[in-house]
């Protein structure tokens, strides 16, 4: 089950942008951490304004592994500080992975430009994109009360 934005659900999760240090311009970045914001609607109901600090970049560590490009910020209300924040994340715009510091908010998938590139190639080939490269659209379970999405094959729940 894949689940589009409406310009709605986009509209509702307007965020106030603040840049820190920011030199290029960020705004599909911005438009896909709108998006997993709007995909959560636990977290879309404490974020008022966000924060982006720097430009895109990787992250090396002294055991030599590397934190592959991103875009790190802050989102909350106000002044974004002490109980302001709601979380922190990371934006992979390679992968579209945005991955949040609070582990009540699960990672989302938002579809990138290359996602979209390798889903037009295939479909006129005739091949099948694996479900682990699509991008995946969490949903609230009212029932079972947490978020889960549809891998293609079977539901996976938030843990």
């Amino acid at each position: 089950m894949s689940r589009h934005f409406s310009s709605a659900v986009r509209a509702a999760a307007r965020i106030i942008w603040s840049f820190n240090g920011t030199t290029k311009s960020l705004e599909r970045d911005v438009a896909a951490v709108e998006q997993a914001v709007g995909a959560n609607p636990e977290l879309a109901k404490k974020v008022k304004n966000g924060l982006i600090n720097g430009d895109p970049h990787s992250t090396k560590y002294a055991d030599g592994t590397e934190d592959p490009v991103h875009i790190s910020g802050v989102l909350g209300e106000g002044n974004l500080k002490g109980s302001k924040k709601a979380t922190s994340f990371h934006y992979y715009p390679d992968t579209g992975d945005i991955r949040f510091s609070n582990s009540r908010y699960p990672p989302v998938r938002i579809g990138t430009s290359n996602a979209v590139a390798e889903s037009s190639s295939s479909a006129q080939s005739g091949a099948k994109i694996p479900a682990h490269q699509q991008a995946s659209d969490w949903e609230w379970d009212g029932s079972a009360q947490k978020y889960k999405y549809w891998d293609g094959t079977q539901w996976v729940w938030q843990e």
